[in-house]
C-alpha cells in the first residue's frame, strides 16, 4: 500500500499536469487571436505553435515512459 506522501506526490503531479494543458490550450488560443488580427505573422505563430506542443507532448511522453518502467 502506498504512504501518504507518496499519494501526496501523485495529486500534486496530477494537479500540475492539468494547470499546464490548461496554459497550453491558452497560449495556444492567445497566439491564434494574435495572428488574426495581424499582430504577428503566420510564420511566428507557427514557431510558437510547435514549440508549445512539442514540449507539451515530449513531456507527456516522458511521464508516460516513466509510469510503463515503474510498472515493469
Amino acid at each position: 500500500e502506498k504512504t501518504s506522501w507518496v499519494r501526496f506526490k501523485e495529486e500534486a503531479l496530477v494537479k500540475l499536469l492539468k494547470v499546464k494543458s490548461i496554459i497550453t490550450l491558452a497560449l495556444i488560443i492567445t497566439f491564434c487571436i494574435l495572428a488574426f488580427l495581424g499582430v504577428i505573422t503566420g510564420e511566428q505563430l507557427n514557431n510558437v505553435v510547435m514549440m508549445v506542443v512539442g514540449f507539451y507532448f515530449g513531456t507527456q511522453s516522458e511521464k508516460n515512459a516513466n509510469k510503463s518502467d515503474k510498472e515493469e
